[in-house]
């Protein structure tokens, strides 16, 4: 692609979702929305997994023109690699066929449903990829879960795989996406898709800056001192101040700030949630509980016990006009 396609804003920004994260999709949309310009505007396509109800799809495209839903069809090589027992969705694996799908794109940046998009994407996505696979923030916290890691995987470096500038092209001349399934299938896999990308990109990536991808686990384990040295970038005295000039924040973890009202920036996601149009909200209340978990990030500071903004106190009325009050789940 080049540079002057680039710049008229041709590069889609792609999401990946099953019924399951079709709210915080939702969100993640209109947070670009409200945060990405009025005169840059990409195509957004949400890769739909065949659970994914019609109303939720049709609340997608409401969010504004640029929206496109492509279901995704649960084929043989998808019944093989998917996961179970995780809280990451099994329609993740789908990013190894994008390549394949979007033929009319040379690039295409890929953003994990469970985000916030705070600032114009514009200059992720002008981003030069110089030949190289991709553009994706390092994580240095996947290995204080496995230390060995890096050696099992034969890299020297591991990124996050939920933000991705990819470059399309090169991936289809050199068939990456049947190597990235070879992998899931005959490789070393802990991180869901995460592990075979890695191992197949082999470092050939542009390692962006934290802003870009600014993961909730490396606040938990981090300092904002050793991530700002880790990552070469400007100091910063809190989290909250990496958080204020990142573009992209990631709730990258098993807790989700709409299931709980306690985790670090849950008061910010639930704010772009209440800006969602009010009938697509009434469709999808909000059913959060207070953690029980102790959840302290590096450096001393301690998220609150309870969010700036109150517990939401979203009311259903059902049938019999009864109300049920926020903090306790729903059944399904």
């Amino acid at each position: 692609m080049t540079q002057s396609n680039k710049r008229r804003g041709t590069v889609p920004v792609c999401f990946i979702t099953d019924n399951r994260y079709a709210l915080p999709t939702m969100v993640a949309i209109r947070s670009l929305y409200l945060n990405g310009g009025l005169f840059r505007r990409p195509r957004i396509i949400v890769f739909a997994a065949e659970d994914l109800t019609q109303e939720n799809r049709r609340a997608l495209c409401r969010l504004g023109p640029e929206v496109t839903v492509v279901d995704m069809r649960q084929t043989e090589w998808f019944m093989q690699v998917r996961m179970r027992d995780t809280h990451v969705t099994s329609a993740a694996l789908y990013k190894f066929r994008l390549a394949e799908i979007l033929t009319e794109y040379d690039e295409a940046l890929y953003i994990d449903s469970d985000v916030l998009v705070l600032r114009d994407l514009g200059s992720l996505t002008d981003t030069e990829l110089g030949g190289v696979y991709a553009a994706a923030v390092e994580t240095f916290t996947a290995q204080t879960y496995l230390p060995d890691l890096l050696r099992n995987l034969k890299v020297q470096r591991y990124f996050s795989s939920g933000v991705m500038l990819l470059n399309l092209k090169r991936m289809r001349e050199e068939r990456i996406c049947d190597r990235l399934i070879d992998y899931r299938l005959n490789g070393w896999n802990f991180f869901v898709d995460q592990d075979a990308l890695n191992a197949v990109f082999r470092e050939q990536v542009v390692y962006l800056p934290p802003e870009y991808n600014l993961q909730y686990t490396t606040a938990t384990r981090l300092s904002p001192q050793e991530a700002c040295r880790l990552y070469g970038t400007a100091p910063a005295g809190s989290w909250d101040e990496l958080a204020q000039r990142s573009t992209i924040l990631h709730f990258a973890s098993s807790q989700k700030p709409w299931q709980y009202d306690n985790i670090w920036k849950a008061d910010l996601w639930l704010y772009y949630y209440n800006r969602l149009p009010v009938d697509i909200r009434s469709a999808n209340p909000l059913w959060r509980v207070h953690s029980r978990r102790k959840i302290r990030l590096a450096g001393g500071a301690q998220a609150p016990e309870r969010t700036a903004v109150p517990r939401l106190r979203h009311t259903l009325k059902l049938a019999l006009g009864s109300i049920v009050p926020a903090g306790r789940k729903m059944e399904r």
